[in-house]
């Protein structure tokens, strides 16, 4: 399914889930690749075509603060903090860092990142799996 709105259209579409996880949204000239809405708080990241984000909702958390990232290939949302891959293979935060869940500045050779409500989990390139943040989550036999 895919939703296509223009620029005015894009904000009201996200917060009222117009759109869903996964969906592609046009914005006239730029192509949002993918987008992680978090519906408990009614938030949306957006990533372009272009390696620019998007986001627009609650900001209570600056979760929405990516007006200035730029070569981020994938996005990660969790509902108070947001992650970006950049192209090079490392991570750009924003948000609340409760437990150093964005404490992430020194991981490089990322290809995937998910973002939790208490951590962030990275892929590496050569297969192993890095997190920040909750210690006392399952994600014990992960190295930090």
């Amino acid at each position: 399914m895919s939703c296509v709105s223009a620029n005015e259209e894009i904000a009201y579409k996200l917060k009222n889930k117009s759109c869903h996880l996964g969906d592609t949204i046009i914005v006239t000239s730029k192509m949002i690749l993918s987008i992680d809405i978090m519906k408990i708080v009614k938030e949306a990241i957006g990533l372009r075509s272009d390696g620019t984000v998007v986001a627009d909702g609650n900001n209570s958390e600056n979760q929405c603060d990516v007006d200035n990232w730029k070569g981020i290939v994938a996005i990660a949302a969790s509902s108070s903090h947001t992650v970006g891959l950049k192209n090079d293979g490392t991570l750009v935060t924003c948000g609340w860092n409760a437990y150093g869940k964005s404490d992430v500045s020194d991981w490089i050779d990322i290809i995937a990142v998910v973002a939790g409500a208490d951590q962030t989990i990275g892929l590496k390139a050569d297969g192993a799996i890095v997190y920040a943040g909750d210690s006392n989550s399952s994600l014990s036999a992960v190295s930090r």
